[in-house]
């Protein structure tokens, strides 16, 4: 549909290009703008006269620009609700009629907080991929783009500036390294978004969101509930007999006294069997779930972003596993 041919250019340019090298502190302004035009591109835009009812039709609001201005404001009452606010930037005039798409834009233009930046550009693609998905999104919206499209650009934008962040599966998800996203993070999200490990993906991509947001100590915790999550998955489909409470360490030794990995590899895997029992389960149990008595514990960025790697992994692992049991 709407792919520029100057963009088209450019991402062609950067196909084959790896980028390692991310900033995380901040959002060029470039960037936000090309956020905007996706919106306008995508939701439409609204200007105060339209909203007001003098731009179509006389002493009433065109229902498009009604429709617009639901899914801008649906965005913007949650917001303000999660920040404390009534209203994310004061209006630019105050006695004339509040625009959500104005609000949107002014406050991501403004706004030098990344979590909060980040915050928006996650609920407004949420919105793009519900409202574009609407048997009437093409009367109300008139998009120039589909879903699909937004979120690629998107992401090309994010490489673009080096800005070491990509939406994934509704989730606004850190880059530490383009290789091992490509590789194992997205392979994982794809591979789960598909079979019934709903709530598996669910913990996984809540840990990637506490590493967004520096917490590292929740996002170890989620690390464990996904693996241990994946593996009841495994022994439930499977109807291998298991303690719901059991922790990662009994799951691996049920699925591994049920022959999950043919015996005769067994021997290939006594160092991935290693690596497991003390990766994620014990960089949890020791850094993330007990309490921590007068001396208070941080968990470094590195060590977080080690367990969700090697989460992945595991997760990758298990999962083709599974899928290969019974060929």
């Amino acid at each position: 549909m709407a792919v520029y041919n100057l963009y088209s250019k450019r991402k062609k340019r950067q196909s084959d290009e790896q980028i390692d090298v991310y900033r995380y502190d901040s959002i060029p302004q470039e960037l936000r703008v090309q956020i905007i035009h996706i919106w306008r591109d995508t939701l439409g835009s609204i200007d105060d006269s339209e909203l007001s009812g003098r731009h179509r039709y006389i002493g009433s609001i065109d229902p498009i620009v009604i429709h617009r201005a639901n899914c801008y404001g649906a965005i913007c009452d949650v917001l303000c609700r999660e920040y404390g606010v009534f209203q994310l930037v004061a209006p630019r005039n105050p006695l004339g009629p509040r625009n959500p798409f104005d609000q949107l834009a002014s406050f991501i233009m403004v706004s030098t907080d990344v979590d909060k930046i980040l915050d928006v550009i996650k609920m407004s693609f949420n919105q793009i991929e519900s409202s574009l998905g609407q048997s009437n999104a093409a009367y109300y919206l008139t998009p120039k783009m589909n879903a699909a499209e937004a979120i690629q650009e998107l992401n090309f934008r994010f490489r673009e500036h080096s800005v070491g962040y990509q939406y994934d599966a509704g989730q606004i998800v850190r880059l530490d390294a383009e290789y091992i996203h490509s590789e194992i993070t997205r392979p994982v999200i794809n591979l789960l978004s598909g079979m019934n490990f709903s709530g598996t993906l669910d913990e996984f991509l809540q840990a990637h969101e506490h590493y967004r947001k520096n917490k590292y100590k929740e996002c170890l915790n989620d690390c464990l509930k996904s693996f241990e999550s994946c593996l009841k998955t495994i022994c439930g489909l499977h109807k291998w007999r298991f303690d719901k409470n059991s922790p990662a360490k009994v799951l691996l030794n049920v699925v591994r006294q049920n022959n999950l990995i043919p015996s005769y590899l067994d021997c290939h895997y006594t160092s991935l069997w290693s690596v497991l029992e003390s990766g994620v389960p014990t960089l949890r149990s020791k850094e993330g779930a007990h309490g921590q008595g007068q001396e208070i514990k941080t968990v470094p960025d590195y060590f977080a972003a080690y367990a969700l790697h090697l989460t992945a992994a595991s997760l990758l692992f298990f999962v083709k596993a599974h899928q290969n049991f019974d060929k």
